[in-house]
């Protein structure tokens, strides 16, 4: 079968990780598989050509007419026979123009607006819903009801390595990671600065390597230099992705601070190598894999002092750190393997054979227009248009202040 999944850009993240290890899946049992950028060559596009899978790109350009782009996205989507669809919605308004009997499947990897309205507002012209975490399944269902036998829990699935001989009883310098974008909205990652000063103050001796880039780097930086912690931190800058594992190996501890995630892969990644994770308790999404103190640690979105104390938990118990470590590393070999996730996407395809889909024969512009409001204007001159209704909008009622 031919298998597309459908993105705007492969970015660098959890989620082209783990639509890398779909197409693997795919490919590994046969398929023809092909990732559709549907608005922009992103910086991974390189990196998935050079790991075999092909990539092919529909760059949405200043003349661009949205409602064409997504016409030109129908044509070649009907070739496919199966299609997955993560937050494109040029992709999701051309579903009514694919085959009867092409299976498709939205997919929900966070709680965004955007990705529960296109996976419910043409809820005819698809099969069923996959969601990463059970968080999101509640959520979702919560929101549309009538979906709730339409929608399945698939959670990332990672490559386990072979398990690791190590002690951490031996540990007199703490090896700590943060991998992942340099942002402190949904990452928090200004919070790194200010709990390994509190934890040197507490007497520890430590270091901290950070991966990634990101709108956060340079305020990240000033603090480090504010209270003197040059010494302490390492930035690596963008890793490539088949070094991760390698660079996991060498630190004791993950640290994810996040207020909102997905499902992250980078905290399977870690489990998985035996790094002990330190993460925001985010219920439904880590607390689904993590038990406190038992293979990882908590510490509570946006408070300092609740991962200090963590670290300070986890560091006391030093003699047991071997136990937590491979309790992580069962439980992801046990729960979230790609072999796991394999079976469940296969199962869910082979669910849908011969079902037949009554196709709208159009673009649906719904999916258009909340993102490009002027589905029928060239792409710069429908963002001049919005621009400027918005500022006469603005001065409106600054008049009736």
């Amino acid at each position: 079968m031919k298998v597309s999944i459908v993105i705007y850009s492969l970015n660098i993240g959890g989620a082209e990780n783990s639509i890398l290890n779909m197409a693997r899946i795919f490919m590994k049992n046969g398929h023809d598989v092909w990732i559709i950028e549907s608005e922009n060559k992103g910086p991974w596009n390189k990196y998935f050509k050079e790991s075999g899978v092909k990539v092919k790109t529909f760059a949405l350009r200043l003349l661009s007419i949205p409602y064409f782009h997504s016409l030109k996205i129908a044509k070649e989507l009907r070739q496919f026979d199966v299609i997955f669809l993560i937050d494109s919605p040029f992709a999701q308004a051309a579903l009514g123009k694919l085959k009867i009997n092409a299976k498709s499947f939205p997919q929900l990897r966070a709680n965004l607006q955007s990705m529960y309205f296109n996976a419910s507002a043409n809820n005819t012209q698809w099969n069923y819903i996959t969601a990463v975490s059970p968080l999101l399944k509640e959520d979702f269902i919560l929101n549309y009801p009538e979906l709730t036998g339409r929608i399945k829990v698939i959670p990332n699935g990672i490559p386990i390595p072979p398990k690791r001989s190590i002690n951490y009883s031996n540990l007199r310098r703490y090896n700590i990671i943060y991998i992942g974008r340099l942002d402190n909205t949904f990452k928090g990652v200004l919070l790194i600065p200010e709990i390994v000063k509190q934890l040197i103050l507490n007497g520890h001796d430590l270091s901290i390597t950070i991966t990634g880039e990101g709108p956060a780097k340079q305020d990240m930086v000033r603090l480090i230099n504010a209270y003197n912690l040059q010494s302490y931190f390492i930035f690596l800058g963008f890793v490539p992705k088949d070094t991760i594992s390698e660079l996991l190996c060498k630190h004791d501890f993950l640290i994810m601070p996040s207020s909102s995630e997905g499902f992250p892969n980078v905290m399977l990644e870690a489990m998985a190598n035996q790094v002990i994770p330190v993460v925001s308790l985010i219920n439904g999404v880590t607390d689904v894999c993590v038990t406190d103190s038992i293979n990882g640690f908590f510490g509570q979105p946006g408070d300092v002092s609740s991962y200090v104390n963590a670290f300070e938990r986890a560091f006391s118990m030093r003699d047991k750190l071997n136990e937590v470590s491979l309790n992580a590393y069962k439980t992801v070999k046990e729960q979230y393997s790609i072999d796991i996730m394999e079976h469940s996407y296969l199962e869910l395809m082979s669910k849908c054979d011969g079902c037949i889909i009554t196709r709208s024969n159009k673009i649906d512009i719904r999916f258009l227009k909340r993102h490009y409001p002027f589905v029928y204007l060239p792409y710069f001159v429908g963002r001049i248009v919005t621009k400027f209704l918005s500022r006469i909008r603005a001065l409106t009622d600054t008049e009736f202040i």
